[in-house]
This record gives structure tokens, C-alpha cells and sequence, in this order.
């Protein structure tokens, strides 16, 4: 097994990295408000279209109650006009009324629910992710200490005065702690997009 790979393909990635980091990222979000008024926003306007087909005009409700039209015969056998009504229309809008303010009194239960379980969820997420850019700040403080160790172990190593058993460990740990640092990042970058679902 080639043992030189995986430290050269630290290497690569995080000099891939390094330079990356010449742009600093913002990583604040929006105030909480606003994030917490987005939420609601988009909850809303999904809770309206549930509602929308239980939606009934009024030129519909109207409609429940007209006689039905139809042609009769008189005795003579002529043919005349007629219209017919009956209670089991009126009985029959009414339950389908009560019946559509069921399922909408249902949906809005749900909805209320749902939106409490939402902000519960965006809550934990924003205390997750405030802990990742503090974790983040605090490895690249660490870094930046570590990177003054390393670049003097590196004078030591091209001065001969460190050995290569001495000093590989030493860059390989450097590299590592490097590359821990753009994979946090990527967590953070991951939770910013998944707090943007949420919302949106």
C-alpha cells in the first residue's frame, strides 16, 4: 500500500482550501426575527392553498337552492314549462357546507401545529449552527497558532536541523487540522441551506 497517498492528497486539498480562504465568508444570518417572520410567511401561504379548494362563492351557494327547470305536459297533452324543488337540496348544501368547514377547521388544527413544530425545529437548528461558528472560530484561532509552530518546524526540517521522521508527523497534523477546518465550514454552509428550506 502506498502510505505517501493520503498525506499528498492532504495536501492537494488543502492547498485547494488555503486559497479559498483569501475571500472571507460571511457566515451571520439575518436577524432571528426575520427569519422566524419568513417562516410564518411561507407557512401561511402554504396553509392557504390547502384551504383553497374548500373555498365556495357565494354565486355557488345560490346555486344549492334554484329549482330545477324541466318540461311537463298538460292534460291535453301540451307542452308546458315546470320547475321542482325539494328539501333534500337544502339538506344536502347544508351538510356539504358543515362537512368543508370540518376539513378546514381540521387543516387549520394541523396547520397550527405544524407551524409550532416548525418554529421548535428552526429554533434548534439556529442554536446548532451559532455552536458551528463558534466551534469554527475557535479551530482557526487554534490554526493560525498551530501555523506559526508549523512554519517553524518547517525552518528546522530545511535547515537540517529536524529529521524527516520528526517533521512529517508535524505537516501531516498541520494539514489535517486544516482540512477539519474547511469541512466544518462546509457544515455550516450546509445548515445555512437547510434553514433557507425551512423558511422558503
Amino acid at each position: 500500500m502506498n502510505r505517501a497517498l493520503p498525506l499528498l492528497t492532504l495536501f492537494v486539498l488543502y492547498t485547494h482550501f488555503a486559497n479559498c480562504q483569501q475571500q472571507s465568508t460571511n457566515w451571520n444570518l439575518p436577524p432571528t426575527d426575520s427569519l422566524f417572520a419568513a417562516l410564518e410567511k411561507h407557512h401561511a401561504s402554504v396553509t392557504a392553498a390547502q384551504l383553497a379548494e374548500f373555498d365556495e362563492t357565494t354565486t355557488k351557494k345560490w346555486m344549492n337552492y334554484i329549482p330545477s327547470v324541466g318540461i311537463g305536459y298538460t292534460p291535453s297533452g301540451d307542452p308546458r314549462p315546470t320547475a321542482s324543488f325539494s328539501l333534500a337540496q337544502i339538506i344536502t348544501a347544508k351538510r356539504n357546507q358543515q362537512e368543508r368547514e370540518r376539513r378546514r377547521a381540521v387543516i387549520l388544527a394541523k396547520a397550527e401545529i405544524e407551524l409550532q413544530q416548525l418554529k421548535s425545529k428552526l429554533s434548534s437548528m439556529l442554536q446548532e449552527y451559532e455552536l458551528l461558528k463558534l466551534e469554527l472560530r475557535t479551530r482557526e484561532q487554534i490554526h493560525e497558532i498551530d501555523k506559526q509552530l508549523f512554519q517553524l518546524a518547517k525552518a528546522q526540517y530545511e535547515n537540517a536541523e529536524m529529521s524527516p521522521v520528526e517533521f512529517l508527523p508535524k505537516e501531516k497534523a498541520f494539514l489535517i487540522q486544516g482540512l477539519e477546518i474547511e469541512i466544518k465550514k462546509t457544515e455550516l454552509i450546509k445548515m445555512m441551506q437547510n434553514i433557507s428550506l425551512l423558511i422558503n
